[in-house]
């Protein structure tokens, strides 16, 4: 079932990206893991990685500041236009190699196959079904270099906001409350989905590790959960 159209996500992301100054700086759980895969690399201008859902760019920014080469994807316009206005502002325009604006589930086939280094999702696939989800990994994997890793972050079970949620799809429903509310349909994750969505011959997972901690961290309750995962294309 496909959950939202891409006139529905359009629409949504569109507004939070052209009103809000959101999104400026990589988490961290990603910045470890580029920095344990790839900072010792001998060529750093030769590691190509490809975001699905960049928004206004935080770890594309981080990646051309670095020195690898960045390809990225996002449905929003106004997201696009500020990830290359910053990049321009800090001459950081030559890391960036292709950048589409539209629907991963798509658009990914205009990106090249057996060419990146890394994919990576953070935050970005919970927004589509479960079975969208497999087909654009799926995809992903077409364009992941024999050896190159897909490195994603998730929202987990158990997330505030989640909690007795209306289902309206596999672990979907619309969150009324916490950091996920009036941003439409959304999607959890468990620990069995993650297996299934890299279930492949070609798929080993490298790692799994869940960061808790909390919305409200004065009074240190509303746990958001997150899936943090590592698999290379075998």
């Amino acid at each position: 079932m496909n959950l939202r159209g891409i006139k529905d996500l359009k629409f949504i992301w569109e507004n939070i990206f052209r009103d809000k100054e959101w999104g400026k700086y990589p988490s961290i759980p990603f910045v470890r893991f580029v920095a344990q895969n790839f900072y010792n690399v001998p060529n750093r201008g030769k590691i190509r990685f490809l975001e699905l859902g960049c928004g206004t760019g935080a770890n594309v920014w981080y990646l051309a500041k670095e020195g690898f080469s960045v390809s990225c994807i996002d449905i929003s316009e106004s997201a696009i236009i500020k990830l290359k206005k910053r990049l321009d502002e800090e001459n950081l325009l030559r890391f960036l190699e292709i950048v589409e604006i539209g629907d991963y589930r798509d658009s990914l086939q205009k990106f090249p196959n057996n060419y990146y280094d890394c994919i990576y999702d953070i935050e970005s696939l919970y927004c589509i079904s479960f079975d969208d989800t497999l087909k654009v990994i799926d995809e992903a994997f077409d364009k992941l270099k024999i050896g190159g890793l897909f490195y994603m972050m998730t929202f987990s079970d158990g997330t505030y906001g989640f909690e007795n949620i209306e289902e309206v799809d596999y672990h979907a429903g619309i969150p009324k409350i916490g950091p996920l509310a009036n941003k439409g349909l959304q999607r959890y994750t468990t620990l069995d989905d993650l297996y299934k969505l890299f279930n492949k011959p070609y798929m080993k997972i490298e790692f799994i590790h869940r960061n808790d901690y909390y919305y409200d961290g004065v009074n240190n309750k509303d746990v958001i959960k997150e899936w943090c995962l590592a698999v290379r294309k075998l």
